[in-house]
């Protein structure tokens, strides 16, 4: 489904504008979106909040948000509408539990961001009329956000093609396939534990049911105050948000249902029903805290392991990154190879991402703009600018594929160290055939050279007689590799 995102466009659009598409202003914008998450939830809590949990619930919120285990949220900065989303509708939800007469529009205004964000935010004027009947707003302020919910469902969805994703053989005639992706997603952060789907879906079962009891508890004693309608809302919405992801995606398997820009919703799930259990349960507040501790603690662990060792996480090698560096080389030199492609984008999509990649280096975005990057199938190897003493290596292996020829090896630059070195690769007259990368994983010339552990290389040439010849571009000028290709 099209998301039809603008916030993030916009966002996007100053980080290339301003910033040269770097990612940086991208990716400090979803810390800052996260920052003011955290704050909106904790200045609704001292506000209106027990004053005895105060200072539980800003650890709690400020513990599991930053989680690590939503990774791919902190890294990619076009994943700021996974957070942006959240932000908006329950910035709409404080503002419509409060009892002056700004708080229809402005919480209207905030939905409407919420709904620019990303398309879950279609839910949230509708889970805020229901918001409206628990606090028993005047008719007339339930029917109008029903109405603006209605008018711009209409717009948003006016148009839309939907993308039906193929099922599986194992998927086809499975029972309750979308429920149980439902409980998974919500209780994914129980697979980062090591636990399966099952306890995951146990895990979401359970907090799903926990809630369920608690708000027709309040609603029949007529306990919720606009302190608790916000804490409900806000949970509805992620409900809302799991429904329509598990009717969307359950073709792709249950272990898509906690990929880690999934976690976000999950976590704040977490803290939005920890925090109204604190407030309804005054007398179990020791034990809902102290589960929530445990629950925190079980996490930790895995978070110190990640932050200096990121490939241990679930779903995600270091190697990835690597093969997303093949992948943009091949479609910038014009030898495109759709297996490393498919690690970047769905096979489905890879005209986009050949379309993509194309203007981006036509436009000179981002890492197309310098670097490694910038000059794959732009530098030609020139004999003149040969100095061998900048690097040390080996062209060690030269292999054939569908698409024409490849080669392997290592290479450290002595002077000019950057993140990546380009590799050109050349026939026996000196043409340029081809070009690779730095960035292989290569732990066995770490340990011999005292060098980088990924030193290795991996490049695409065309097809063509004679030998390969490489070397590595450095500070403007050609070291030659030793060959043990040939």
């Amino acid at each position: 489904m099209e998301h039809r995102i603008v916030f993030s466009r916009v966002l996007f659009w100053f980080d290339y504008k301003i910033f040269g598409a770097l990612n940086v202003f991208s990716v400090i914008s979803v810390f800052v979106l996260m920052v003011l998450l955290c704050a909106a939830l904790i200045y609704e809590n001292c506000k209106n909040g027990v004053r005895e949990n105060r200072w539980f619930v800003g650890f709690m919120t400020i513990g599991l948000m930053f989680s690590w285990l939503q990774y791919e949220n902190f890294t990619s900065g076009f994943q700021s509408q996974f957070i942006s989303v959240y932000l908006f509708a329950m910035l709409g939800f404080a503002r419509f539990s409060r009892s002056d007469r700004h708080r229809l529009p402005m919480a209207v205004l905030f939905a409407l961001m919420s709904i620019l964000s990303m398309a879950n935010g279609l839910a949230v004027l509708f889970v805020m009329a229901v918001q409206g009947v628990l606090l028993k707003r005047p008719r007339r302020e339930i029917l109008s956000l029903g109405l603006i919910g209605a008018i711009a469902a209409a717009i948003y969805l006016h148009g839309l093609r939907l993308n039906l994703l193929p099922v599986p053989p194992e998927l086809a005639h499975a029972h309750l396939v979308s429920l149980r992706y439902f409980f998974i997603f919500l209780g994914n952060p129980a697979t980062y534990l090591g636990l399966g789907n099952l306890a995951a879906g146990i895990f979401g079962l359970l907090m799903f049911a926990i809630a369920a009891v608690v708000v027709l508890w309040l609603f029949a004693t007529k306990a919720i105050t606009p302190y608790r309608s916000f804490l409900i809302a806000s949970y509805g919405f992620i409900i809302a948000s799991a429904i329509g992801v598990a009717h969307g995606r359950w073709m792709i398997g249950f272990d898509s249902a906690h990929d880690s820009r999934y976690t976000t919703p999950a976590l704040l799930g977490c803290v939005l029903l920890v925090t109204l259990l604190l407030e309804v349960l005054p007398r179990r507040r020791v034990l809902v805290a102290t589960a929530t501790a445990l629950f925190a603690t079980a996490l930790l662990p895995l978070q110190l392991v990640t932050i200096g060792h990121t490939e241990l996480m679930p779903h995600f090698v270091r190697g990835s990154i690597y093969d997303w560096k093949l992948a943009v080389l091949g479609a910038k030199i014009g030898l495109d190879h759709p297996e490393f492609a498919a690690k970047l984008f769905p096979p489905s999509a890879h005209e986009r991402f050949l379309n993509q990649a194309s203007f981006a280096a036509a436009m000179d975005i981002g890492p197309y703009a310098s670097g490694w990057l910038h000059d794959a199938g732009i530098v030609k190897y020139d004999s003149q600018l040969r100095d061998d003493s900048l690097c040390v290596g080996f062209h060690e292996h030269t292999g054939t594929d569908a698409i024409g020829r490849n080669a392997t090896g290592w290479a450290i630059a002595q002077q000019y160290r950057q993140p990546a070195t380009l590799i050109v690769l050349t026939n026996e007259n000196g043409d340029t055939v081809g070009y690779g990368v730095t960035g292989m994983e290569r732990k066995d010339v770490a340990k011999q050279t005292n060098g980088p552990a990924d030193a290795g290389w991996y490049g695409f040439a065309k097809n063509g007689p004679g030998n390969l010849q490489a070397f590595a571009y450095v500070g403007g000028k050609f070291c030659s590799l030793k060959s043990l290709a040939n």
